[in-house]
Parts: C-alpha cells; structure tokens; sequence
C-alpha cells in the first residue's frame, strides 16, 4: 500500500516545489523507508510534464521531502543528489549525502571520486576514497591516473598504473602521454613496445615524445612506412612538428609535401587555401628549398598573396638569394605599396650578398 501511495504523493510534492511553495507531508500517507526503480518509472505517469529522475532531485524544495521520507537513501537518488551537489559546489552536502548512503555501487563511488578531482581539485581525499574502493574497476583506475598525469605527479600516476591489475589502451596511452611530456624517452619507446595494440593517439604520442631525438624518431618514421600501407595524415602531421623541433627542416619539408600538403586533395578531396600555400612555401624556404618554394607559388591555383611572396622573400634573406629575392621584391611592392619593410629586407639582402 505504502508502493501505491507513494508516487502521487511525490507527484504532489514535485508540483509544489514548482511553484515556490514549502510542500507539507499528509498525515494520512505513510512515508515509505526504501524506494526503488520501478517508483521512479511510475512517478512519470503521474505527472503531467513527465519529469526526468534528475530534474525532480535537483530542487531544494523537493530534496527537503525526500530527506524526511527516507528516499535519499536510495543509491539512485543518493547518486543523483552527488551529482547535483556537486555541480552546485558544495563539497559538504556532496560528502555528507555519500556517506549516508548505506548501499554504494561503482557508479556512487565514480561519481563522488570525480567530484573530488573534477570539481574541487582535492587528489588527497580522492586517493583516500581510491584506496577504500573494494572493487576497482577501469573507469576508476584510469581516472586516478589521468588526474595525477594532469596534477603534474608523474611518479604516483606510474605507481598506481604499476598497481592497475588489467589495463587497456587509455590507460597506456596516459601514461605514453606523461613519459613524453617528461622527456623521458627510453621509458617511453619501452612502453610503446609493451603496448597490445595502438591507435592514432598512440603513435602521435610516441612522435611527438621522440622531438630532439632525431635518430630515434627517423627510426620510428622507417618503422611506420613499413608497417602501414599509407600513411595517416595525422601522423603525418606528428612527423613533421618531430623533424621540425629536430631540426631537420628538410626531412620535414619533404614529408610535408608528401602527406600534408598533396595529401589535403588527393586523400581527402580538400583544395589548399592561401594560408595552407603560405605555410608551405615558407617551409620550404627555410629548408634551403628556394627555387621549389618559387614554383609552387607559380603553380597555386589563386593569384599570390603577400604572405607567400614575404616567405619567400624572409627565406632568400636567409640563403642570401638575390636573384628570387629581386622577383619576390617586384611582385611584394605590387601587392602592398604601403609597407616600406618589404624595401628594408632587400637592402640587407643587397648589403650581405
């Protein structure tokens, strides 16, 4: 009898809270001590705006009710009521609902250990609920790690990732990206080999942990061309910022044009812009690779801009090449009359050849 009663009477509680009113329990109603799922489903059937499980808990006014009635010790309101405290910022109710809660299951605990490093940056109280957790399962292991990974502390986020009994590739992948970010390349290429499977986050870490390390990111560059048929042009992309921070502006010019720049229309069907054309012909000037980088602003498929002639231009200041320098000059004073740096380039060029 107290099942049947119970969901008008919440109903009822609901619409006054709505309208700002403080609701009052029937004496006439028994309070019921424990709720379930099925109470939940039913109350929308009784409510004329079919309310979500959510949007009913998050109301003071109603939350007030249920506390006097026993609902709140449900673990899916107690959840929900983590949850909403949480996003309200208010650490003392989130703790104090939590721990009233007689029945925690893995999504309860996630959400109070989230709450913890997500919303109030607290990763002392989230290792002492971490290591109070009876079964931990991926989602917990790999959010204690991340989180440490993001506060900086490398050595715990390896010790616990040390400790995870199963782990899987976001979890390898975290630690691929802390290893990297730590210089540590040794550690890094040893995990990477470790590794069961890998996806594009994987190899775009593993290249972008090995920038300096030249000789052992033209190996990884030798071993990628081997095992995959084309190249992704996201990796690419990864391999041209490694030989670029190398040093190796050639290799990376070449590999630009390759994948990235050609690779814009021949893979996916997208026509280079003028910053794209921009970006390339200044790549190819600093690479030493003058007389290329004039053909392919002879070639774009829009009248030259300024930006590609002053790359141009920057990069014949570089390799002291007067003879492109003089063209870029002729075309530059064409396209931007009102800029007289374009003039004090030349004459250092002119006074260094």
């Amino acid at each position: 009898m107290a099942e049947e009663t119970f969901c008008p009477f919440l109903a009822k509680v609901t619409e006054q809270a709505l309208h700002f009113e403080s609701p009052k329990i029937p004496p006439c109603i028994p309070p019921p001590h424990r709720s379930s799922p099925q109470q939940f489903r039913r109350l929308k059937l009784y409510h004329p705006l079919s309310f979500s499980w959510t949007h009913v808990v998050c109301s003071s006014a109603v939350r007030s009710n249920l506390v006097k009635i026993g609902v709140n010790l449900d673990i899916f309101v107690g959840t929900s009521l983590v949850d909403f405290y949480t996003a309200m910022g208010d650490l003392n109710l989130t703790k104090k609902v939590f721990e009233d809660l007689p029945d925690k299951d893995e999504v309860t605990r996630y959400a109070m250990l989230s709450s913890y490093v997500n919303k109030f940056n607290d990763m002392g109280k989230a290792r002492d609920l971490f290591e109070k957790i009876p079964c931990k399962d991926l989602v917990i292991w790999d959010t204690i790690i991340l989180e440490y990974v993001k506060a900086g502390e490398s050595e715990l986020a390896k010790k616990y990732f040390d400790r995870a009994p199963v782990k899987d590739l976001l979890m390898f992948n975290t630690i691929l990206g802390c290893l990297a970010k730590n210089g540590e390349v040794e550690c890094l290429l040893r995990l990477f080999h470790e590794l069961p499977c890998r996806d594009l986050v994987s190899w775009n870490t593993i290249i972008g942990g090995l920038a300096g390390a030249l000789d052992t990111g033209m190996w990884l560059h030798s071993y990628i061309d081997r095992r995959c048929s084309e190249l992704n042009i996201m990796i690419g992309t990864a391999l041209v910022d490694m030989y670029c921070k190398s040093g190796d502006l050639e290799s990376a010019g070449w590999l630009m044009r390759k994948k990235c720049f050609y690779g814009m229309s021949g893979d996916f069907g997208l026509t280079p812009k003028l910053e794209h054309y921009g970006c390339m012909v200044d790549l190819l000037g600093r690479a030493g690779l003058l007389d290329e980088a004039y053909n392919l602003i002879q070639s774009m498929l829009y009248e030259p801009h300024a930006g590609a002639w002053s790359a141009l231009l920057g990069a014949c200041k570089i390799h002291r090449n007067v003879e492109l320098a003089e063209k870029a000059i002729e075309h530059l004073i064409k396209l931007d009359l009102e800029d007289g740096g374009y003039l004090t380039i030349m004459f250092n060029i002119y006074a260094n050849a």
